[in-house]
């Protein structure tokens, strides 16, 4: 084997502290009408992060017994090349492999503890880092790997979806079309500690499982895909339907349980028909002797839309529906988010009247998959984004969104309301530019509602992105970030009458060039 080259690119990203402390009159100027300016918080962060990229590429020849300078490379033997710059390490030729490895973490400073004191001593808490990202990946002849914070697995019936520690493998099957994935992750999302989310803490909180793709093709569909999972894992307490809270009158779950999905998504007419569907089944083992020893169930899922291709019209529209029915003692250990015991219908519309723009409307009924567990709730929501740019230098974003809930077993009724306005702007052209984002969501109940009756959220974030030094042929370059986020809640309940919290961050980021 004869290696003639080798690349090696390396990006670094190094984010210098800054601790800001917002004083009172500060906090005065942000909010100059709120009455308890006293109740603030203010954070400060070291913020660094780091990221490794390289290239390689490794050839061989197996007739050859001695260096030879390298030649340019024909379809016919294999032989030696220098590859081109990339992000990430790469083994290149014959066997084409590429890792990267991404982090990011967070270091809040050291502060004094005053929630607990004893005889007037106050305690120092120590700097907590928070690990907000690790991952290394690899992929190569048909083979990928990722270890650390990443989606293991699609959403679904069996699977909530989310970013979650762990380790996850996969290989493509060209010759039958088809993909087969393994993973193991780590059901607690530890950012304060960085080693917690490699390791297994308890029994309960792992999850593994796999899932098996598989393409067909069809004259009458565009395209046709089977699809099968399994996961298994630990349960230590069961979540109320619906609401995700402990309920006493379901008892202490403990014990292992497992779950089996079958799946197809097709499209239809050009693409213009999709359909999807997916039936699972769990099991429940419970470790608790005065309960069953096992326990199954059933959740059912389905989902058609229809778009079609208005030549004639500039306007683009879908219709669709959505069904979902989940058994009373349906468990899985990869989405225990899932609520049980439901029978939920969807209906929606939504059409674009221009290319930025688009708007819709959907209905929503619940109820328990029983029948005498209830009526359920019923619910509506319109809803609307966009783009418009104002000049070249000035884009606007604007979105808004109207809810309604009713819950026919109490009689009260919900109104949500949420309004998003982004502002993005060129200061210096291709050097300074400036992000502002503000959200207003509202939430109003009925008087009969045992919750607060008015909530209110205010989001307020600006990022000033400038380019200090271009990143020449042999030169890096320096870019310096300062952003700020203010959070204002406020409820009718006097515990939460008025939470606010304000942040303030320095960054500088330096790379090589092409990373």
């Amino acid at each position: 084997m004869i290696i003639t080259g080798y690349i090696f690119t390396l990006f670094l990203r190094l984010a210098l502290p800054v601790v800001v402390l917002l004083p009172q009159v500060a906090a005065g100027a942000l909010w100059a009408d709120d009455p308890m300016l006293l109740e603030h918080e203010t954070s400060g962060w070291f913020a660094g992060g780091f990221q490794v990229a390289g290239g390689a590429q490794l050839h061989w020849d197996e007739d050859a017994m001695r260096y030879r300078p390298f030649q340019p490379p024909d379809d016919s033997t294999p032989s030696l090349r220098l590859g081109t710059p990339r992000q990430d390490f790469e083994l290149g030729g014959q066997n084409d492999w590429q890792f990267g490895v991404d982090l990011d973490a967070i270091v809040s400073p050291s502060v004094v503890d005053t929630s607990h004191t004893y005889s007037g001593y106050q305690a120092e808490r120590a700097p907590v880092l928070e690990l907000e990202a690790f991952l290394l990946s690899g992929h190569g002849q048909g083979l990928n790997f990722h270890l650390g914070r990443h989606q293991a697995v699609s959403q679904g019936l069996l699977f909530a979806g989310g970013s979650q520690w762990g380790l996850s493998a996969g290989a493509q099957l060209e010759e039958i079309n088809s993909r087969f994935s393994v993973f193991g992750v780590n059901r607690v999302a530890a950012t304060k500690d960085p080693l917690a989310g490699f390791g297994v803490a308890g029994e309960s909180d792992y999850v593994g499982g796999g899932t098996w793709q598989s393409s067909l093709s069809s004259p009458w569909s565009s395209a046709i895909t089977l699809s099968a999972g399994y996961v298994t894992g630990r349960e230590t307490s069961a979540l109320y339907p619906g609401i995700g809270l402990p309920e006493a009158s379901y008892g202490s779950h403990e014990g292992s349980s497992e779950g089996y999905s079958l799946g197809l998504d097709s499209r239809w007419f050009r693409n213009q028909v999709h359909l999807s569907v997916e039936t699972a089944i769990s099991r429940f083992d419970s470790d608790i002797s005065d309960q069953n020893d096992s326990v199954s169930d059933r959740a059912y899922s389905a989902s058609v839309s229809f778009k079609p291709e208005l030549k004639l019209l500039p306007l683009n529209w879908e219709i669709g529906a959505q069904a979902q029915e989940v058994g009373h003692h349906f468990h899985s250990p990869g989405n225990q988010a899932l609520a049980r015991d439901r029978s939920m219908e969807r209906y929606y519309m939504r059409f674009q009247p221009l290319p930025d723009w688009s708007m819709g409307y959907s209905y929503r009924r619940e109820a328990p998959s029983r029948e005498d567990a209830g009526d359920g709730l019923l619910g509506d929501e319109l809803f609307a984004r966009g783009s418009l740019r104002i000049t070249d230098w000035v884009q606007l974003n604007p979105s808004g969104q109207l809810k309604r809930e009713r819950c026919r077993d109490t009689d009260t009724t919900v109104y949500h309301s949420l309004l998003s306005l982004t502002a993005n702007t060129w200061l210096i052209p291709e050097a300074l530019s400036y992000r502002n984002t503000i959200k207003l969501n509202h939430t109003r109940r009925s008087d009969s509602s045992p919750l607060a009756t008015e909530e209110s959220h205010q989001y307020y974030s600006g990022e000033l992105h400038w380019q200090a030094i271009s990143p020449g042929r042999m030169r890096p370059g320096m870019d310096v970030n300062l952003s700020f986020r203010a959070d204002r809640y406020h409820s009718d309940l006097p515990q939460t009458a008025l939470q606010n919290d304000y942040r303030i961050m320095l960054s500088v980021d330096s790379r090589l060039p092409g990373s």
